[in-house]
C-alpha cells in the first residue's frame, strides 16, 4: 500500500502539464500546487470521506487526487483574471505571490527557505495523501477487521484478509 501511495504522490508531482502555459514558470506553478495542496489538506480535514466502502483505499485516494486538481483548476481561475489559462507577469502574478506570501509560507515552507519549492510539495503531498489514507481506513477496516474476526482460524488461508486486517490494527 506504501508503495501504492508513493506512486500516487509522485503523479500528484508531476501532474503540471494540465494547469502550465508555456511561459508560466516553474515557481508559479509550485506556488499553485502548494496553494491547492494546502486547501485540500484544510478542506480534507472537515469532509467525511464520500468514497463508496466497497472502493476501499485507491478510491477514496483517487477521490482525493480529483478534489486536488479541482482545487489547482478553480485556483487558476480565481488568479487568471485575462482568463487566457496562465498567470501572467504583472497584477496577476503579483497577486498570486501575495497570497502564497501571506498564507502558504506560513504553512508549506517546510524547509524555511522563504519559498516554495519541491521539497514543500513533496511534504504537502504526502502529508495529504497520508491524510487521505487515515480517513479511508477509518470507514473500511471496521468491515475488514469484523471479516476477519469472523474468519476465526481460517484467516490463515485468506492471506489478503489476514493482511489488510494487519495494516487496520497497525
Amino acid at each position: 500500500m506504501k508503495k501504492y501511495l508513493a506512486l500516487i504522490g509522485l503523479s500528484v508531482l508531476f501532474a503540471h502539464a494540465p494547469l502550465r502555459a508555456e511561459s508560466q514558470d516553474f515557481q508559479t506553478q509550485m506556488d499553485i500546487d502548494a496553494l491547492a495542496l494546502v486547501e485540500a489538506i484544510q478542506l480534507q480535514a472537515q469532509d467525511e470521506p464520500t468514497t463508496p466502502a466497497h472502493q476501499g483505499i485507491g478510491g477514496v485516494i483517487q477521490d482525493a487526487l480529483k478534489k486536488l486538481q479541482d482545487l489547482k483548476q478553480q485556483i487558476l481561475d480565481q488568479f487568471d483574471t485575462n482568463k487566457n489559462g496562465q498567470i501572467d507577469p504583472g497584477p496577476e502574478l503579483d497577486n498570486l505571490k501575495e497570497t502564497v506570501k501571506s498564507v502558504v509560507l506560513l504553512l508549506a515552507d517546510s524547509n524555511q527557505n522563504g519559498r516554495i519549492d519541491a521539497e514543500d510539495i513533496k511534504a504537502l503531498t504526502v502529508f495529504y495523501l497520508k491524510q487521505a489514507e487515515e480517513k479511508a481506513k477509518a470507514k473500511i477496516c471496521p468491515a475488514i477487521l469484523e471479516a476477519a474476526e469472523k474468519a476465526g482460524d481460517s484467516l490463515k488461508y485468506r492471506p489478503i484478509l489476514k493482511h489488510l486486517a494487519d495494516d487496520c490494527k497497525s
